[in-house]
């Protein structure tokens, strides 16, 4: 996996050795290695404010690790999952974290304090992508049984769904830049 710091300036990649690499996007050289993890990740952000960087995977939790340290350990885990962590994403503010799971659970912690805030249950399979609207008022949820769903964040509840959006895997979603739009890919090999 791997992916851009917001705004650009590192690369975030996580591999079968169970790290986690932050690359200097423009020397392309590596910033930290961050190690610690019992199980291979599947899927690491870092927040908007390049603070913290958060990945999950087979060990069925979220760890997190601060960048304001010179040799990173993880400092928190978000736990409650029952099966791998397939997505994750933090709002914008850094006050929530998202993680969906193999099962098709999502659940969302409070990045401070790791307490859990909802347990979201509307996929049949895998929650592979995960994103928070830039307010962090709205989740957005693609599932490996094709279906899109919007969950409001003031108080858990699932009030949109487009039900086979995709036929199979959804693998990837984002809002458009105004959020009036939202765009998939899935393994129907449709957008």
């Amino acid at each position: 996996f791997l992916t851009y710091s917001p705004d650009g300036s590192y690369i975030l990649t996580a591999g079968t050795d169970s790290s986690i690499i932050l690359w200097n996007a423009d020397r392309k050289t590596i910033h930290r290695t961050l190690t610690g993890l019992e199980a291979r990740p599947n899927m690491a952000v870092i927040t908007a404010d390049n603070q913290y960087v958060l990945a999950g995977g087979k060990d069925n939790m979220v760890s997190l690790w601060s960048l304001s340290e010179l040799l990173p350990k993880i400092e928190k885990r978000f736990e409650g999952q029952s099966a791998a962590i397939k997505s994750i994403d933090v709002s914008s503010d850094n006050k929530l974290v998202a993680a969906g799971s193999a099962d098709g659970t999502i659940i969302i912690w409070e990045l401070e304090s790791t307490n859990i805030v909802y347990e979201l249950k509307g996929h049949k399979e895998n929650v592979n992508r995960l994103v928070f609207s830039s307010d962090a008022v709205t989740l957005a949820s693609g599932g490996g049984e094709g279906d899109i769903n919007l969950w409001n964040m003031s108080n858990g509840s699932l009030f949109n769904s487009v039900k086979k959006a995709h036929k199979g895997w959804i693998r990837d979603l984002e809002y458009s830049p105004d959020e009036h739009l939202i765009a998939s890919c899935g393994d129907d090999k449709l957008i």
